[in-house]
């Protein structure tokens, strides 16, 4: 290979949990572990088969908030602090960790996810700017939704720092805004199906980019996360049937964009339809993504994002109580 050739990397889809997902075993979840071993063993595909230049994640825990139509065109790379006093823009500087979870124990807050990016993929990442969408650094640590997965993956374990391949951090685009309330977040403020088309049209060509570019894409998610009834579904140890029926709802719909012929119109045309006002396919989003979408929306980049001739495919997949532990390649 010659020197300035760079091999085409590849995107995924990792169901991230919370801060619990960080154990093996966690005692309010029966069968974590089976979740736990898919990410350890892809983070090992990772590190040992695919070698990217870097590792750009988008979490579902970086949403920004609307303000007004010009931020539906606006992503952020998160930036450590300082950094344009960073001469070589190959030095790796240390991320700063978000324990951006609440009423844990106290030792999950001193977890420690050793990690690094550079100055030059941060500015990389902003060159790829255009007309359909802004990037920004914004001064930030990395969430919860790129570093437990990543302990899990094993990123943080490398004999030497030279060796660790450096992580970055991408935000979603807000919601869009439907009027009926102040918090656009919450599921019953949301005009879904503009939203969907917002992140497709900025941030699924992205993906692209830093795929051509060298970094490996993990959209960091739940391919079902409903925190509304999740305590009380543990607490009755009831196992709900939308859980099962949203992740083979996903499977179905990848699996008809293999046989459609049509460039994925027909996968994305079934993501669009869980957005359309008063209709089955938004009962069954909103049962599976409760009280915000913000888990989803990492999915739907994915799903703009896959290129022709490719498909995303379904490496793994359990239901536990309201969550769905999706883990897909987008791609090839």
């Amino acid at each position: 290979m010659s020197a300035d050739k760079i091999d085409k990397q590849k995107t995924f889809f990792w169901s991230h949990g919370g801060p619990t997902f960080m154990y093996k075993t966690d005692k309010d979840i029966p069968g974590a572990s089976t979740p736990y071993n898919s990410v350890e063993k892809f983070g090992e595909q990772v590190k040992s088969e695919f070698k990217p230049k870097y590792i750009a994640v988008i979490s579902a825990h970086w949403q920004p908030r609307y303000e007004g139509p010009e931020s539906l065109k606006k992503i952020y790379v998160a930036t450590p602090k300082n950094l344009d006093q960073v001469t070589d823009s190959n030095e790796k500087i240390a991320n700063e960790l978000i324990y951006d979870f609440y009423n844990f124990p106290k030792h999950m807050y001193e977890e420690k996810f050793e990690n690094y990016v550079t100055k030059g993929i941060i500015d990389k990442i902003v060159s790829f700017s255009d007309d359909e969408v802004t990037i920004e650094r914004r001064e930030r640590g990395i969430d919860h939704g790129v570093w437990v997965p990543g302990k899990v993956a094993q990123f943080d374990q490398y004999e030497k720092k030279e060796d660790f391949i450096p992580i970055v951090q991408v935000s979603l685009l807000p919601n869009v805004p439907n009027g009926k309330g102040e918090d656009e977040r919450l599921n019953e403020n949301v005009k879904v199906v503009e939203t969907f088309e917002a992140h497709i049209k900025a941030i699924s060509p992205v993906v692209r980019k830093i795929n051509e570019d060298g970094g490996l894409v993990i959209l960091s998610g739940m391919s079902v996360h409903n925190l509304s009834i999740f305590k009380k579904l543990i607490s009755e140890n009831r196992q709900p049937e939308f859980t099962k029926k949203f992740n083979e709802f996903l499977k179905d719909a990848i699996e008809a964009d293999k046989t459609a012929g049509d460039n994925h119109a027909t996968l994305k045309a079934k993501i669009l339809a869980l957005g359309k006002e008063d209709t089955e396919e938004k009962k069954k989003l909103f049962e599976a993504h409760s009280p915000e979408i913000d888990h989803f929306l990492p999915f739907v980049i994915g799903a703009g994002s896959v290129g022709e001739g490719e498909y995303i495919t379904e490496l793994f997949n359990a239901e536990q109580y309201s969550l769905g532990w999706g883990l897909y390649q987008v791609g090839k």
